[in-house]
């Protein structure tokens, strides 16, 4: 508690009142579980000079595939984390890989910094298994069922980096569009 001392009002100007107060609240934690979107994560890679900060290589090592897996990727530095990221903003519609792997890195990120992924934990769980085997320059050699299936894993990853499944998006309206954490 603080104390402070109050002057008098009025005719009685000797008289001092102390009064307590509580200290102010802690400032708000900008980690408390919630996801942030792929651009986030590109902005704040810390790598190209148009970057906010390194909020990337804190969270490193992530590997996208099975740890070990032929085709997994470690990704160890934030240039080979926002080369990735990129890609997603860049892939064409011919290869749906690309776009799964940067929404799986952001999902890993977002992890990574506390977001609770329970929710989407059995999606990289096979996004992973998928991709210990298979990447992104394997698309010609894909069934279509393994399209299918690999748009639905990343139709879901975005949707836990967007906040709008798991716990929510940390973002601001004024920032990215809509808040969705409350």
């Amino acid at each position: 508690m603080h104390h402070f001392l109050l002057p008098a009002r009025g005719k009685d100007t000797d008289n001092q009142q102390e009064v307590q107060v509580p200290p102010p609240p802690p400032p708000p934690d900008t980690n408390h579980g919630c996801t942030m979107p792929i651009r986030y994560w590109i902005r704040n890679s810390g790598y190209a000079q148009w970057t906010q900060s390194d909020e990337i290589t804190p969270l490193l090592p992530i590997w996208l595939g099975a740890p070990g897996g032929e085709k997994s990727l470690e990704i160890v530095e934030n240039c080979q984390a926002l080369r990735i990221l990129i890609v997603k903003m860049t892939s064409q519609k011919a290869n749906p890989c690309g776009k799964l792997v940067a929404q799986l890195l952001a999902a890993k990120l977002n992890i990574a910094r506390d977001a609770d992924g329970s929710e989407i934990a059995p999606i990289i769980d096979e996004a992973d298994a998928f991709l210990a085997v298979n990447d992104w320059n394997d698309r010609k050699y894909l069934t279509r069922s393994s399209w299918k299936q690999i748009l639905i894993w990343t139709y879901k990853l975005h949707q836990f980096n967007k906040g709008r499944i798991g716990p929510g998006s940390c973002m601001f309206e004024s920032e990215y569009g809509k808040r969705s954490r409350k």
